[in-house]
């Protein structure tokens, strides 16, 4: 008998699951349909606050999105925000190819720390693709070869050297996908890419967003950050990779969630690590959770607190082969590092103790256990605590411990 009844109450259960996760997708497909071509911030205007749209699947170019309060944005398999213009006409001039007419400038960030030497126009935001590559982009024009490019803003005019014919080019001149104007905004699997947001700004969000929730999302080949979040948000199963800084920044509020997200192959503009360059970093954060994430090999560190972060959790997290450190907690208090697989990082930066897996960098209150750590035979250094000297902040001095 027993058995009999535990099988029908499993059978209901399971029953009852299936449906409610059936009349989710159900609601979650039912929506205000937007197709490739319309104009979308006319059509979210058109419509109430809460309202729930759905992306067809397709390009939607250069698009900027001003979500309304509690708005819901969900993309069909195949939805793609770009925000690049596709380039089509060309000229020749001293064996170098250019694209005339192209009044976008977005400027610098005007911080001179940000850019590297041979870098030094990394944080300009107009990025120039062929073939869904970005080239590099130099401070003269007699700097450019097979790769690169050269923004002569004064003539209004694109440099390059690579062929164009039979190839696909596009510059970026949309400066966000998604703008951080209202709260409680969802948004579910789109594509965003290819924006000419600044560096340290997000593609989509801002940290000034509370109660955002981005999920199943891919974020790419935007010039700065690919998602930036701020207080109660929570940023959940997305691809963010091959972004010009960061793939992630949040901050500046309480109660963050970072889980189960893929975040790779950032920071092609190669923006400095002392400065910011890296796969992640949070801010001004209480409460922040980074759990069951895979950070591989971006140009920067890995999963980084930086300036005042307090009750942070780094959990079930694979960090491999970034540039920088693995994981590392600075000038911030008490955080919990636990059950992470931190290998290969810092290979060519452990100086001292930069380049460790985890670092506790003038951070107190610091727990640090049931990590696997692995060093490479050529560089870097395992879990490292660094002490010295850094101003008082609001929440007290920061000692290494």
């Amino acid at each position: 008998m027993f058995k009999k009844t535990f099988t029908l109450s499993l059978f209901l259960f399971i029953t009852s699951c299936n449906l409610f996760q059936k009349e989710e997708e159900e609601n979650e497909s039912q929506g205000i349909e937007i197709n490739p071509g319309d104009d979308i911030q006319s059509i979210v205007d058109a419509n109430p606050a809460g309202s729930t749209y759905i992306l067809k699947s397709g390009l939607h170019r250069m698009q900027e999105i001003w979500p309304q309060e509690g708005d819901t944005y969900i993309g069909e398999d195949g939805a793609i925000l770009n925000g690049s213009r596709l380039l089509t006409e060309f000229e020749q001039e001293g064996g170098l190819y250019y694209a005339p007419d192209q009044t976008q400038q977005g400027g610098d960030h005007g911080d001179p720390y940000v850019c590297p030497e041979g870098w030094e126009r990394c944080d300009y935001p107009e990025v120039l693709y062929i073939d869904d590559e970005p080239l590099r982009h130099m401070t003269s024009l007699e700097d450019v070869v097979s790769g690169s490019y050269f923004f002569d803003y004064d003539a209004e005019r694109i440099y390059f050297a690579d062929e164009p014919d039979g190839k696909k080019v596009e510059t970026s001149i949309t400066d966000f996908a998604f703008f951080f104007s209202a709260s409680h905004v969802t948004i579910k699997n789109i594509i965003v890419e290819k924006y000419a947001n600044h560096t340290d700004w997000g593609a989509v969000g801002g940290d000034q967003v509370t109660s955002w929730l981005i999920e199943g999302c891919e974020i790419r080949l935007n010039h700065g950050a690919g998602i930036v979040v701020g207080g109660e948000s929570i940023v959940r199963g997305n691809y963010l990779h091959h972004n010009g800084h960061v793939g992630v920044n949040a901050g500046s509020g309480s109660n963050i969630l970072i889980e189960s997200n893929e975040i790779s192959y950032n920071n092609f503009t190669h923006v400095s690590m002392g400065w910011g360059g890296a796969a992640t970093k949070f801010y001004l954060s209480d409460n922040l959770q980074v759990i069951g994430n895979y950070v591989h090999h971006n140009l920067g560190h890995g999963l980084w607190t930086d300036i005042e972060n307090t009750n942070t959790l780094y959990e079930g997290n694979w960090v491999w082969w970034n540039v920088g450190m693995g994981i590392t907690h600075e000038i911030s208090h008490n955080v919990i590092i636990r059950n992470n697989d931190v290998r290969y990082n810092g290979i060519n930066d452990d100086i001292w103790l930069w380049g460790s897996q985890i670092l506790i960098h003038v951070s107190d209150g610091a727990e640090v256990y049931n990590n696997t750590i692995y060093i490479h035979p050529d560089g870097g250094n395992g879990i490292g605590i660094m002490n010295y000297n850094r101003p008082d902040p609001p929440f007290g001095p920061f000692y290494g411990k």
